[in-house]
């Protein structure tokens, strides 16, 4: 275990340890004091480029730009968050580009309370605001559900994280710096939902995209029975799910073997958008549905040829129309098939692997998932067994334990799997970490570990499957 944060300007308090980032939010907070929270804070003195909102947590700054490229012609609204001082590297502060979960287009600008890594510790951290929003900031254009204008905002964000691009202020990202900026390569990252927007985007043959250093993915639901909560969901768990029923393959992705004979269509439903008509399981086989006794699968609810139609799982698609059920609000199996298709972790993963390389993958999951109650953790088995199909890929579920450990007083059993371990969806043959209700630190103690581990091992070329401490000192 280390005794201090990988943040260069180590003092008697390190920024990675709970004392040293309650110094640093105190000393932040009393900076900004007399500024209003809601205006910009304009450094004249240090040029258009250094404009930023005010220090946040663990010394860290923030700004809003909008860059434009040929991805993303009208320019995608990102969030930066970099330090003021310290840098994780020894030759500068690294980049993160950071997908929420979700569907939403609205995503900036995050408070700091919220974001998906630790402050003070010498990142950039790139939030993705995605077209259609509505916010006078958003992204321009049109959303589509995380297709491909999302996948060309993420390209965008990834080309100026590798500072490859201008802003509208002519600023570069290392222009906008007061640390230099690291020569590694950015890297990528997706929570939940967002890492199959993530993945996707990596899969991607037409985009222009820069090389990165890695892929971090969290608890990422990683297939449409996943992202349509069709197999139970952290309010309601499914009886009809069974461990183990799910199979990875290269062809379909990954799916799971469903009892499928009690699944109807209630026409009149009212959906949490609004909406009419869901599927749900009849689990007390009355012909009806009672929301209190059945099990609604809502599905997604994207715009379809200017009409919104319900995405479901193909399988459940296909059990509805051999019930007999005909909707016209539903995606018909061709219309399920070629929407999941660019929205399939399990599904892309081996062409994420072929059009990147050197890509590494750091997959990390808790013991209570923030979305499905499955007790065998298949999305995130599955996923981890569909990026090791690709021979020479390296893969490893939840970050190395000593760089947890180096990030928190707490003490915990914190998962130690070895990378390339052989594994199948369903598997329970490697760890989760704490939930993190468990501790005092939220979930982005993991992730924020992840980052350090891949972009140590990518700084010093250290792909050794198991680590004893922290490679840099």
């Amino acid at each position: 275990m280390h005794g201090l944060s990988p943040a260069a300007g180590r003092g008697a308090a390190a920024p990675g340890t709970r004392l040293g980032r309650a110094l640093l939010v105190g000393l932040s907070g009393a900076l900004t004091l007399s500024c209003s929270p809601n205006l910009p804070v304009h450094f004249s003195w240090l040029g258009t480029c250094r404009n930023n909102f005010g220090l946040t947590t663990g010394w860290d700054h923030w700004l809003l730009v909008s860059v434009p490229d040929e991805n993303s012609p009208a320019g995608v609204s990102l969030q930066v968050v970099y330090p003021a001082e310290s840098t994780l590297l020894p030759d500068g502060a690294p980049a993160i580009v950071v997908l929420a979960g979700g569907f939403d287009n609205d995503v900036i600008p995050v408070a700091s309370d919220e974001r998906s890594f630790m402050g003070g510790l010498g990142l950039v951290q790139i939030y993705v605001d995605f077209p259609g929003g509505s916010r006078p900031w958003s992204t321009p254009g049109t959303g589509d559900f995380r297709g491909g204008t999302s996948r060309a905002a993420v390209a965008t964000a990834l080309r100026y994280a590798a500072d490859e691009l201008e802003d509208t202020d002519g600023c570069t990202l290392a222009d906008r710096m007061d640390v230099p900026l690291s020569q590694t390569p950015p890297l990528l990252h997706g929570h939940s939902n967002g890492g199959n927007l993530a993945v996707a985007t990596l899969a991607d043959p037409e985009l222009d995209l820069p090389p990165v250093s890695g892929l971090i993915t969290f608890e990422t639901p990683a297939a449409p029975q996943f992202v349509t909560l069709e197999l139970g969901s952290r309010e309601q768990t499914l009886e009809l799910y069974q461990e183990h029923s799910c199979q990875w393959n290269k062809k379909d992705g990954l799916e799971c073997t469903v009892d499928y004979s009690l699944a109807n269509w209630a026409p009149d439903a009212i959906r949490p958008d609004g909406g009419e008509g869901t599927a749900y399981f009849d689990l007390d086989m009355n012909g009806s549905f009672y929301e209190e006794q059945d099990y609604p699968v809502w599905g997604v609810s994207p715009k379809v040829d200017d009409e919104v139609l319900i995405g479901l799982s193909v399988p459940l698609i296909s059990a509805l129309q051999e019930a007999g059920v005909d909707s016209t609000s539903l995606m018909d199996i061709d219309g399920a098939t070629d929407f999941w298709a660019v929205r399939n972790a399990s599904l892309q993963a081996r062409d994420a692997v072929f059009l990147n390389p050197d890509l590494h993958v750091l997959i990390v999951g808790t013991q209570e998932d923030h979305a499905l109650p499955l007790p065998d953790h298949p999305h995130i088995s599955g996923l981890a067994q569909a990026f090791s199909s690709v021979e020479g890929s390296w893969v490893r579920i939840n970050p190395d334990s000593c760089y947890v450990e180096a990030l928190t007083d707490e003490v915990a059993d914190f998962a130690d799997n070895s990378a390339n371990e052989p594994v199948t969806s369903g598997s329970s043959a490697f760890d989760m970490e704490p939930d993190e209700s468990e501790l005092e630190d939220g979930a982005d103690l993991y992730t924020t570990a992840a980052a350090w581990e891949l972009l140590e091992r990518a700084y010093t070329g250290t792909w050794d499957d198991d680590l004893a401490t922290a490679i840099l000192p």
